[in-house]
């Protein structure tokens, strides 16, 4: 799953950090009612979610002076895998006055990283107070620069503007926190990763998750997999109240297409189950607690040193966690021309970096930085020059294409043969569409489905043939007007039973034009004569297997060809 895979393995993985020393109180921190109505007309799109992320056009870049002003030269931290701590409540006193004395001000960026490295939920905790913890989240969507000293190359096309997430598959998490400190004037300077197989991991260590599923969430559900996970119990069979394993809570937290791909929608499921696990830990005592979370420790990548986790732990003991709305507050859908998705673009980034520092951070005046307005002018510019456009232009059609399938012999396994997609007799670049397959493993029918992609829509869906395994000539004997042949017998079962018999071609001409066929029934016969023939002329012959009869046969490819001359 491409994908929205990873929001509440942020948020499960500090659920045990949350409550390791004392119980934390949530509090709301809603916005003004003339901000709430900005953000009603302004966020009512969905964000689509494609399976992969869509190739790029080269954008223009932030003046570099700017920039250069602004930016910070924090030297990045190698991530580590985090050990398990050993705390008790007097170390906690001291860390807690340690912080008391001024140590206060501390960023956090915590993530989920997929498969191929990107971010596909990003929170932010921000420690504003000795007693208050506020934390956003920030839209996985959100156009952003992606390093202002690169241009990546992007499926074919060099890119400098993209989604967010895309940061850290790029460069990693440090890459990921530079960015949304340039475009958020922030100084997060620490993170914490984890994955599916993590989250799944803690559910179990504390006993399930009480859930009432829904009849229609069950399909999607089922569909999903944790790379890296065993399935072991792990299909929901009904619907309604009840203790979802660790994997089945990970399917439950991960369904987004059934709230009609809206991610804001899925977050706020996320956080129900966030404060439901809180609840369950925070009655636990601290030797329960660090068992739990010893049990996923050596699963969560961070750069926060041994003692920096530590003091982390300590620096939550008594304090509200104030949760905020995600950013970014004023935003649209904007869709790009070269992708078939749509951008959650701030508008402005500049106006919404000031709530931000308002509403997060306190800072009622808050001026944003030089980096900051060229970012956002930038931007502007994109959607002024219809670089990203509020409207989903027409788009060439993959379901017009040509499409050639390459070989495809049985193997017992999945078979997925290369294809060749031509458009107005262009052949289009593989980035530029996805192919999937459809029983591709026994001998017989198969399909191939092949959906457009960056800039390309639509899809076609073709068949082939799995094909029985083959063989090859061992040997051939001229006779008067005739020859033998023999070939190597082909008992390999496919998948249930073996072929039903094999064809003999042979012809004057090497491309065996108007040659003719001799059908040799039974996978044991694996000798034929071929008589009449003219004599002194030089016959080709070649073999292949087949399954089935009449219509219905499916046959190998044919073998090397061998050469013989019948005497008279």
């Amino acid at each position: 799953m491409r994908r929205g895979k990873h929001i509440m393995a942020i948020i499960l993985s500090m659920v045990l950090m949350l409550t390791m020393a004392a119980p934390i109180t949530f509090a709301d921190n809603t916005a003004s009612d003339a901000d709430a109505e900005v953000i009603q007309t302004e966020s009512n799109e969905t964000i689509e979610d494609p399976a992969e992320d869509p190739a790029m056009t080269a954008e223009e870049a932030p003046d570099e002076e700017a920039v250069a002003e602004e930016e910070a030269a924090d030297e990045p931290q190698e991530a580590v895998t985090v050990d398990e701590i050993s705390l008790d409540e007097e170390e906690i006193a001291q860390t807690k006055a340690k912080l008391a004395a001024g140590n206060i001000n501390r960023k956090i960026l915590i993530t989920g990283l997929d498969n191929g490295g990107r971010a596909d939920i990003m929170i932010v905790l921000c420690f504003t107070k000795e007693n208050e913890v506020k934390m956003f989240t920030v839209a996985r969507d959100t156009y952003m620069q992606l390093n202002p000293s690169k241009t990546y190359t992007i499926d074919g096309k060099g890119r400098a503007y993209f989604k967010c997430n895309k940061a850290a598959e790029l460069g990693g998490p440090n890459v990921l926190m530079n960015e949304l400190n340039r475009h958020l004037d922030l100084d997060i300077k620490e993170y914490i990763g984890v994955d599916w197989a993590c989250v799944a991991d803690l559910i179990d260590a504390m006993g399930g998750l009480s859930a009432n599923v829904d009849k229609d969430m069950l399909s999607w559900i089922n569909s999903y997999s944790i790379p890296g996970y065993p399935k072991a119990n792990g299909k929901i069979s009904k619907a309604g109240k009840q203790v979802l394993n660790g994997w089945q809570a990970v399917q439950y937290l991960r369904v987004r297409k059934y709230d009609d791909g809206n991610a804001r929608v899925r977050e706020d499921r996320n956080r129900d189950v966030f404060v439901q696990l809180y609840n369950q830990a925070k009655g636990w005592n601290i030797d329960k607690r660090m068992l739990v979370y010893n049990a996923i420790a050596g699963k969560i990548q961070t750069n926060i040193s041994y003692d920096g986790m530590k003091s982390l732990i300590g620096q939550f003991q008594n304090v509200n966690v104030v949760k905020t709305t995600q950013y970014p507050y004023y935003a649209k859908n904007y869709w790009d021309k070269w992708a078939d998705y749509y951008y959650w673009t701030p508008t402005t980034l500049e106006k919404n970096t000031i709530r931000l520092h308002k509403e997060v951070l306190g800072e009622s005046n808050y001026k944003p930085s030089a980096t900051v307005k060229s970012l956002s002018k930038t931007i502007a510019k994109h959607i002024k020059k219809k670089t990203i456009s509020a409207k989903k232009p027409k788009v060439p059609s993959v379901a017009k294409a040509t499409v050639t399938v390459g070989q495809s012999a049985y193997t017992g396994k999945a078979v997925t043969p290369g294809v060749t997609v031509k458009l107005k007799k262009k052949k289009l670049k593989a980035t530029y569409y996805t192919v999937t397959y459809k029983n591709n493993v026994n001998i017989g029918k198969a399909s191939i489905t092949i959906t457009g992609r960056c800039g390309y829509g639509g899809s076609k869906t073709v068949t082939f043939d799995i094909k029985p395994a083959g063989t090859r000539l061992t040997g051939i004997t001229a006779g008067s007007k005739s020859f033998t042949t023999t070939w190597a017998q082909q008992a390999t079962k496919m998948p249930s039973k073996t072929i039903d018999g094999y064809q003999i071609q042979y012809g004057l001409k090497k491309n065996f034009k108007k040659a003719k066929t001799l059908t040799v029934s039974g996978y044991t016969q694996t000798t034929a004569t071929v008589g009449k023939l003219k004599a002194k002329k030089k016959y080709f012959v070649r073999v292949r297997t087949y399954v089935g009869s009449g219509k219905a046969a499916v046959y190998s490819d044919w073998s090397p060809a061998m050469s013989v001359k019948p005497a008279k």
